[in-house]
């Protein structure tokens, strides 16, 4: 399920990017509407599932520093989110910030990856995981 969330936020983010590189204007109003959705209702759930389901597995399998970072980098995504939504009004502020924004979770997506790649899960923390998720109400 992680990895199903994890491969839709990174073409979220793919999509977006390459939106706001080729200023197709004419999409962006709809793309952003869509994203900003996309933000609220799966991301910051993404977020949540990770910190209280998948990291608390992780934490002894990998340095806590990774996890650490992984941790700041959802407050640093979330703190430009809500900044974005302040100035959405402003286009160039918010302009700014979204494109912010897309970088961090460029950012984040990439250590993700990197560290999901090097991981191998056995079926009682697989299973733990489930269970955690199970208690988080979404």
């Amino acid at each position: 399920m992680l990895l199903k969330i994890h491969s839709i936020e990174v073409q979220q983010i793919r999509t977006l990017k390459e939106t706001l590189t080729q200023h197709r204007s004419h999409e962006l109003t709809t793309f952003v509407e869509e994203f900003s959705h996309f933000v609220k209702s799966v991301l910051f759930n993404h977020f949540l599932v990770e910190e209280e389901a998948l990291f608390p597995v992780l934490y002894n399998k990998v340095k806590s520093l990774t996890i650490e970072n992984l941790v700041s980098h959802h407050k640093r995504i979330i703190n430009v989110f809500n900044e974005y939504l302040k100035y959405v009004d402003d286009f160039n502020r918010s302009f700014q910030l979204l494109k912010n924004l897309i970088d961090y979770l460029d950012i984040h997506a990439k250590k993700e990856e990197e560290l999901f790649s090097s991981i191998t899960l056995s079926d009682e923390e697989l299973k733990k995981i489930e269970n955690r998720v199970k208690l988080i109400p979404l």
